[in-house]
């Protein structure tokens, strides 16, 4: 983890004060090492976090060998080879829903919208337009599942090859200073940046420092360099190009949503080591040897092209004997407590019964649906805030793209933008389908106009002449047909 004791000692000599006699200097002090520890602590565990979810097989393991020292000892688990059954990722792809279909996106200017195709339009949406280098609903599908995972990331405005992007900036590498009005908004915030020089091919190590007032470049042997502006000062008049994405408000800033899904598979992964060294160790068996005249000190080298020769076997001694002992394994039992363990820990949030069974039947559409009502109601629960997160990151784009003259020229600060999701759908089979329209017909909430236009893509006019033909037939032969 790199050094944080510089950073620290700038950011928090601010709030120092007038602090003159020793007794005062000491507890300052003591404030702040207590603070900068806490603050490694937690960069720490959410990096794990993020390795988890990148699957970083290595830094997978070493976790959980340490998580295995209260039962095992460090000799024992150097041994473990540590299977690694990650499903961390997946998991968390599969509960983050709120860009798994593409919401539609109306731009506003004022109280007037902009047609799609317009030149303004095509300034800010347009292939070539202020989001040229950004897939949108990529972008921020990765949002929704590392806040997801960290509860709480940042999403950076940057001007970058004449148009704009968006830059994750995660715990493990960003610090803050909450607002003294509003813990859940940041004062202050720095990540950590470490460029390589391209003269010594060496990293420059330091911190990109934002305030109301500041925005720097802070190395670790205390050289400052201005970013923005050659002074350091922010050019936005007070404004921080950053949005915040938080999954749930909780009593910290930061607060935790992911943590336990790791800390179940990373517990699950401790039986999983366990029982794939003993797996291995009891195929072989445990040899057990009785009076074979082996010296003390001597290896014993079995196999059929090591044969063991026994001398000085008197009549009345015990016979020598070779015999691998094999234990009874709870290799099943281990299985079925995985098995278990996945299933209800993955229950806690959100994912279905039989979410990771391979002999789960098939299942109707409707069926799917009220197995995942949960998973979608979390869902339209964090609708609003991504409509807001969209509107702030228009907002600042905009404000970044007119500070530094983008290639699409200076656009208008009263732009905005209306997000609307489509519910998520899923698979119907005929006859669901069929039942469903039918029951909507008999209700009068349906016809078959809007059938057409639903089932068969056809557009309003087209699928009016569709049912006007259809029942015209019906009333020229007599048939009845719904």
């Amino acid at each position: 983890m790199a050094r944080m004791d510089t950073f620290f000692t700038q950011v928090f000599s601010q709030l120092r004060g007038n602090i003159s006699s020793q007794a005062e200097t000491v507890v300052w002090n003591a404030w702040v090492n207590k603070m900068e520890s806490s603050e490694k602590d937690q960069q720490l565990y959410a990096q794990k976090l993020v390795d988890w979810y990148n699957r970083d097989t290595t830094a997978v393991r070493g976790y959980v060998r340490e998580a295995a020292r209260p039962l095992f000892s460090t000799a024992s688990t150097a041994k473990w080879l540590v299977p690694v059954l990650n499903m961390v990722p997946r998991v968390v792809k599969r509960i983050s829903l709120a860009y798994v279909q593409p919401p539609v996106r109306t731009l506003k200017q004022g109280s007037n919208t902009v047609d799609v195709g317009s030149p303004l339009w095509e300034r800010v949406y347009g292939e070539q337009g202020l989001f040229k280098n950004i897939d949108i609903n990529k972008k921020l599908k990765h949002a929704d599942r590392w806040s997801t995972l960290l509860n709480t990331v940042h999403i950076e405005v940057v001007p970058r090859n004449g148009a704009i992007d968006w830059d994750f900036r995660l715990r493990p590498a960003t610090t803050i200073i909450p607002d003294p009005g509003d813990y859940l908004r940041f004062a202050k915030l720095a990540y950590r940046f470490c460029p390589m020089d391209p003269d010594t091919l060496r990293l420059r190590e330091g911190w990109v420092y934002w305030s109301k007032d500041v925005h720097a470049y802070r190395l670790d042997n205390g050289e400052w360099f201005g970013i923005s502006t050659p002074d350091g000062r922010n050019p936005y008049g007070g404004e921080i190009p950053i949005v915040t994405v938080r999954k749930i408000e909780q009593d910290d800033y930061w607060g935790a949503y992911g943590a336990d899904l790791v800390e179940g598979f990373e517990q699950l992964h401790v039986q999983l080591a366990n029982m794939w060294f003993n797996a291995i160790m009891q195929s072989h068996g445990q040899p057990v040897g009785t009076n074979l005249k082996i010296p003390a000190g001597q290896s014993l080298v079995v196999g059929p092209d090591a044969p063991l020769l026994v001398e000085g076997v008197l009549k009345d001694d015990v016979p020598p004997s070779l015999v691998f002992a094999k234990p009874e394994s709870e290799t099943k039992t281990v299985q079925e407590l995985l098995e278990w363990f996945i299933e209800n820990c993955t229950q806690g949030f959100g994912l279905p019964p039989g979410s990771w069974s391979i002999d789960t039947a098939p299942e109707s559409g409707f069926a799917k649906f009220m197995k995942n009502i949960e998973l979608l109601e979390d869902r339209d629960d964090s609708r609003a805030m991504w409509v807001q997160v969209e509107k702030d990151l228009l907002r600042n784009s905009i404000m970044v793209n007119n500070r530094f003259e983008g290639a699409v020229g200076a656009l208008p600060e009263n732009l905005d933008v209306d997000i609307e999701f489509p519910p998520v759908k899923f698979p119907e089979s005929p006859a669901e389908i069929q039942t469903r329209y039918t029951i909507a017909f008999n209700n009068g909430t349906s016809s078959p106009v809007r059938y057409f236009m639903e089932q068969e893509g056809l557009n309003e006019e087209d699928a009016k002449a569709k049912a006007i033909a259809i029942a015209t037939y019906c009333v020229a032969s007599g048939a009845y047909v719904i």
